[in-house]
Protein backbone atom coordinates (compact mmCIF):
# COMPACT_ATOMS: atom_id res chain seq x y z
CA UNK A 1 0.00 0.00 0.00
CA UNK A 2 2.88 2.38 0.73
CA UNK A 3 4.59 1.56 -2.46
CA UNK A 4 1.43 2.42 -4.12
CA UNK A 5 1.08 5.73 -2.47
CA UNK A 6 4.37 6.66 -3.24
CA UNK A 7 4.05 6.18 -6.97
CA UNK A 8 0.98 8.15 -7.02
CA UNK A 9 2.74 10.63 -4.87
CA UNK A 10 5.43 10.74 -7.41
CA UNK A 11 3.51 10.84 -10.82
CA UNK A 12 1.28 13.95 -9.04
CA UNK A 13 4.61 15.59 -8.60
CA UNK A 14 6.06 14.96 -11.91
CA UNK A 15 2.83 15.87 -13.89
CA UNK A 16 2.72 19.32 -11.64
CA UNK A 17 6.08 19.82 -12.37
CA UNK A 18 5.18 19.98 -16.17
CA UNK A 19 2.63 21.41 -15.88
CA UNK A 20 3.38 24.83 -17.34
CA UNK A 21 1.08 28.01 -16.12
CA UNK A 22 -1.06 30.47 -19.03
CA UNK A 23 0.88 33.63 -19.33
CA UNK A 24 -0.66 36.03 -17.82
CA UNK A 25 -1.80 39.72 -19.88
CA UNK A 26 0.08 42.90 -18.41
CA UNK A 27 -2.44 45.86 -17.59
CA UNK A 28 -1.91 48.81 -19.17
CA UNK A 29 -3.34 51.17 -16.19
CA UNK A 30 -2.50 54.70 -15.27
CA UNK A 31 -1.06 57.35 -17.48
CA UNK A 32 2.18 57.07 -19.70
CA UNK A 33 4.00 59.17 -22.27
CA UNK A 34 3.42 57.72 -25.59
CA UNK A 35 5.38 58.37 -28.76
CA UNK A 36 4.04 57.28 -32.31
CA UNK A 37 6.40 57.97 -35.70
CA UNK A 38 4.91 57.39 -38.71
CA UNK A 39 6.81 57.22 -41.87
CA UNK A 40 4.78 56.41 -45.27
CA UNK A 41 6.75 55.31 -48.43
CA UNK A 42 6.66 57.21 -51.34
CA UNK A 43 4.46 56.40 -54.67
CA UNK A 44 4.81 56.63 -58.23
CA UNK A 45 1.73 56.25 -60.11
CA UNK A 46 2.03 55.81 -64.21
CA UNK A 47 -0.94 56.08 -66.04
CA UNK A 48 -1.38 54.18 -69.50
CA UNK A 49 -3.55 54.08 -71.95
CA UNK A 50 -2.94 51.24 -74.52
CA UNK A 51 0.39 50.53 -73.63
CA UNK A 52 0.98 53.91 -73.84
CA UNK A 53 2.24 56.06 -70.87
CA UNK A 54 0.02 59.10 -70.70
CA UNK A 55 0.99 60.35 -67.24
CA UNK A 56 3.68 60.02 -64.26
CA UNK A 57 2.07 61.53 -60.64
CA UNK A 58 4.21 61.36 -57.53
CA UNK A 59 2.91 61.22 -54.21
CA UNK A 60 5.20 62.21 -51.37
CA UNK A 61 4.93 59.99 -48.62
CA UNK A 62 3.94 61.61 -45.22
CA UNK A 63 6.19 61.69 -41.54
CA UNK A 64 4.39 62.13 -38.53
CA UNK A 65 5.07 62.27 -34.97
CA UNK A 66 3.56 62.45 -32.18
CA UNK A 67 4.25 63.14 -28.59
CA UNK A 68 0.89 62.37 -25.85
CA UNK A 69 0.18 61.82 -22.35
CA UNK A 70 -2.64 58.98 -22.92
CA UNK A 71 -4.38 57.87 -18.95
CA UNK A 72 -5.68 54.44 -19.93
CA UNK A 73 -8.29 53.34 -17.15
CA UNK A 74 -8.71 49.57 -17.66
CA UNK A 75 -12.50 47.88 -17.05
CA UNK A 76 -12.93 44.73 -14.83
CA UNK A 77 -11.29 42.46 -17.50
CA UNK A 78 -7.50 44.46 -17.05
CA UNK A 79 -7.21 44.21 -20.81
CA UNK A 80 -9.32 47.01 -22.18
CA UNK A 81 -11.04 49.85 -21.19
CA UNK A 82 -11.01 53.47 -22.05
CA UNK A 83 -8.24 56.08 -22.34
CA UNK A 84 -7.46 60.01 -22.52
CA UNK A 85 -5.68 61.59 -24.84
CA UNK A 86 -3.45 64.93 -24.76
CA UNK A 87 -0.64 66.02 -27.21
CA UNK A 88 0.80 66.89 -30.03
CA UNK A 89 1.01 65.80 -33.50
CA UNK A 90 3.34 67.03 -36.47
CA UNK A 91 2.68 66.12 -40.14
CA UNK A 92 5.31 67.06 -42.94
CA UNK A 93 5.99 65.23 -46.52
CA UNK A 94 9.33 62.63 -47.18
CA UNK A 95 11.29 63.65 -49.96
CA UNK A 96 9.64 67.36 -50.87
CA UNK A 97 8.31 70.52 -49.97
CA UNK A 98 4.49 70.71 -51.36
CA UNK A 99 3.79 73.79 -53.50
CA UNK A 100 1.69 75.01 -51.24
CA UNK A 101 3.72 76.35 -48.60
CA UNK A 102 1.68 76.46 -45.77
CA UNK A 103 1.61 72.57 -46.67
CA UNK A 104 5.02 72.08 -45.53
CA UNK A 105 4.55 71.05 -41.70
CA UNK A 106 1.03 70.83 -39.68
CA UNK A 107 0.84 70.54 -35.85
CA UNK A 108 -2.16 69.42 -33.98
CA UNK A 109 -2.81 69.59 -30.76
CA UNK A 110 -4.80 67.67 -28.47
CA UNK A 111 -6.94 67.57 -25.35
CA UNK A 112 -8.38 65.10 -23.08
CA UNK A 113 -9.85 63.55 -26.61
CA UNK A 114 -11.38 60.07 -25.46
CA UNK A 115 -10.02 56.49 -27.01
CA UNK A 116 -10.55 53.19 -26.20
CA UNK A 117 -8.04 50.43 -26.52
CA UNK A 118 -7.17 46.33 -25.42
CA UNK A 119 -4.03 44.47 -25.25
CA UNK A 120 -3.29 40.77 -25.45
CA UNK A 121 -0.07 39.25 -24.34
CA UNK A 122 1.43 40.88 -28.01
CA UNK A 123 -0.58 43.27 -29.36
CA UNK A 124 -2.72 46.90 -28.45
CA UNK A 125 -5.40 47.94 -30.50
CA UNK A 126 -5.76 51.81 -29.91
CA UNK A 127 -9.01 53.29 -31.40
CA UNK A 128 -8.22 56.99 -32.89
CA UNK A 129 -9.61 59.84 -33.17
CA UNK A 130 -11.43 59.54 -36.65
CA UNK A 131 -13.45 56.91 -35.47
CA UNK A 132 -10.39 53.87 -37.37
CA UNK A 133 -8.08 52.25 -34.72
CA UNK A 134 -4.33 50.62 -35.15
CA UNK A 135 -3.40 47.31 -33.74
CA UNK A 136 0.35 47.47 -32.90
CA UNK A 137 2.75 44.21 -32.28
CA UNK A 138 4.41 44.78 -28.93
CA UNK A 139 6.44 43.81 -26.30
CA UNK A 140 6.10 44.89 -22.61
CA UNK A 141 8.95 45.77 -20.04
CA UNK A 142 9.39 46.27 -17.09
CA UNK A 143 6.09 44.56 -15.39
CA UNK A 144 5.50 45.58 -11.19
CA UNK A 145 4.21 43.31 -8.76
CA UNK A 146 0.67 44.45 -9.42
CA UNK A 147 1.24 43.04 -13.20
CA UNK A 148 1.36 46.76 -14.52
CA UNK A 149 2.90 47.25 -17.48
CA UNK A 150 5.81 50.33 -17.17
CA UNK A 151 7.31 49.96 -20.63
CA UNK A 152 6.08 49.22 -24.11
CA UNK A 153 7.56 49.11 -27.57
CA UNK A 154 5.60 48.58 -30.38
CA UNK A 155 4.99 48.37 -34.34
CA UNK A 156 2.64 48.56 -37.10
CA UNK A 157 2.04 48.39 -40.70
CA UNK A 158 -0.28 50.91 -41.87
CA UNK A 159 -1.89 52.98 -45.34
CA UNK A 160 -1.72 56.39 -45.68
CA UNK A 161 -5.16 57.34 -46.66
CA UNK A 162 -4.80 60.75 -45.93
CA UNK A 163 -2.67 60.98 -49.17
CA UNK A 164 -5.24 58.70 -51.08
CA UNK A 165 -6.75 60.64 -53.90
CA UNK A 166 -8.11 57.79 -56.17
CA UNK A 167 -4.53 55.79 -56.56
CA UNK A 168 -2.48 53.59 -55.04
CA UNK A 169 -2.64 54.79 -51.13
CA UNK A 170 1.05 54.59 -49.51
CA UNK A 171 2.40 52.30 -47.36
CA UNK A 172 3.43 52.62 -43.65
CA UNK A 173 5.27 52.07 -40.98
CA UNK A 174 4.09 53.08 -37.22
CA UNK A 175 6.27 53.10 -34.01
CA UNK A 176 5.11 52.74 -30.45
CA UNK A 177 6.75 53.98 -27.60
CA UNK A 178 5.26 54.07 -24.22
CA UNK A 179 6.60 54.70 -20.56
CA UNK A 180 4.31 55.02 -17.37
CA UNK A 181 4.66 57.85 -15.13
Amino acid sequence: MNIIISLLTLCAALFLDNVVAAPIIPKISGGYVVTITKICQSNIEILKQNSVIQNVQQKSGDISSSLFQIVFTPNKTNYAGAAVVSGYNDVGHELYQAADPTDVLKEKSYTNVPINYNNTLSTLYMSVFNGGGQTFNIFYANIDANNIVHNIEGIAASKDLNNYNGGNPNYCTNRLSAIRQ
